[in-house]
């Protein structure tokens, strides 16, 4: 297919089959956001086609197969259902079955426009978001004055002024960053920090450092779609933790004994991690009457987010304060009820992938995550000496 037809095709959910070449084009011409492989950790942010559609404004999402020549489908979003349309090639078995996916998406979207504020084009598809942005603003600011605090940056349009620098330059430069939003629990007996293994604990070991207060870990695994690794259903946290998305599942047609399956195996890992990660340096940590800050790297959907603050909810701490760099307006809005306060330094709808607000998101291993907790528990458990004048 050469010209606007791709660009029909896409538009309309019918399948695709594109090289590189037309993939950049279609980049441009729609704005999307090219994941390549379904890795965002393995992005190259420097590629052609995904610096068109950056410069275009992100606006769709493009996943392709493992060697991103064929079998490519374009799928609009709509801003916090953008997972539900998702759809990795290399996970469908034959172009006949993305075909027939791409078609149950296409009748969705069609009927869609079809219903009033519908339509294609940018027109349309700001009339059917706007009343889900206005929605999750409007939580969030109620939330805001009736408890749930929230405190950061809503500098949501970072990426539309020309700058191609990304917000952190790494998970620790990160944490430094959140850390200048949490100097009111800086030194405080009572206070303990919690992160999320893996990713969150080089963001908590930061902010642990400068705050001068415990670093632990509390466990929890999102739950994925059969379908693509890439949609999370649900989460499992330690204790016998589990959130699941119901209606997620039941539009992905995700049966609950297979959500019971996937969920049994993930409470598995959460009970091994338990023994690699506790047993690494102490036991687990108890928050009867404490206030505790609650850390990760960033928050899309927040499934696992939520699944760690009903674990932290059963040892029945003083406060719970959650503190992100990046996180999406339905997010926030949602876990501000849950919390104290939410802290964040970067607020945006949607956030298709946290490792894209980084420039280095490099996997962190098990070893890398003892070796952080034992570093920290060697700093908490030294004499702390005397914060000199204007330290934090």
């Amino acid at each position: 297919m050469d010209g606007p037809e791709p660009i029909e095709a896409a538009q309309a959910g019918e399948l695709v089959v594109l090289d590189m070449a037309r993939v950049a084009r279609a980049a441009h011409e729609l704005g999307v956001l090219l994941e390549v492989n379904a890795q965002p950790e393995r992005l190259d942010l420097n590629d052609a086609p995904i610096r068109l559609a950056r410069e275009a404004g992100a606006r769709l999402v493009v996943v392709t197969d493992a060697h991103a020549v064929a079998q490519l489908g374009l799928m609009r979003h709509g801003v916090d259902r953008a997972r539900r349309g998702w759809c990795a090639a290399a996970d469908i078995a034959n172009t006949a079955a993305l075909a027939e996916f791409l078609e149950r998406i296409g009748k969705r979207r069609r009927a869609a426009s079809a219903a009033p504020g519908g339509g294609r084009g940018r027109a349309g598809r700001d009339a059917r978001r706007a009343p889900r942005r206005r929605e999750a603003r409007r939580l969030a600011r109620q939330l805001h004055r009736s408890g749930g605090r929230r405190r950061g940056s809503s500098d949501a349009g970072w990426r539309r002024d020309g700058d191609e620098s990304m917000p952190f330059r790494d998970r620790a430069d990160a944490g430094r960053q959140l850390a200048t939003r949490l100097t009111a629990y800086a030194g405080r007996e009572d206070v303990t920090l919690l992160a999320l293994p893996r990713g969150g604990v080089p963001v908590g070991f930061e902010i642990a450092k400068i705050l001068r207060v415990p670093l632990d870990v509390v466990i929890a695994r999102r739950l994925v779609a059969p379908i693509n690794h890439q949609m999370t259903i649900g989460a499992v946290a330690s204790g016998g933790v589990r959130v699941v998305d119901e209606e997620l599942c039941r539009a992905l047609a995700v049966s609950d004994r297979t959500v019971q399956w996937i969920a049994d195996a993930e409470a598995r890992e959460v009970e091994r991690l338990e023994r690699v990660y506790y047993g690494c340096h102490r036991a687990p940590p108890d928050v009867r009457d404490r206030t505790v800050l609650l850390v990760d790297d960033g928050v899309a959907t927040g499934a696992s987010m939520r699944a760690a603050v009903t674990a932290v909810e059963q040892g029945r701490p003083a406060a719970i304060v959650i503190a992100i760099p990046v996180a999406s307006y339905a997010a926030c809005a949602e876990l501000s009820r849950r919390a104290r306060e939410f802290v964040y330094c970067y607020i945006r709808d949607p956030v298709y992938s946290v490792g894209l607000w980084y420039e280095s998101y490099a996997p962190v291993s098990e070893q890398e995550v003892c070796r952080l907790l034992r570093e920290a528990h060697e700093l908490s458990a030294s004499p702390r000496e005397p914060p000199a004048p204007g330290a934090p």
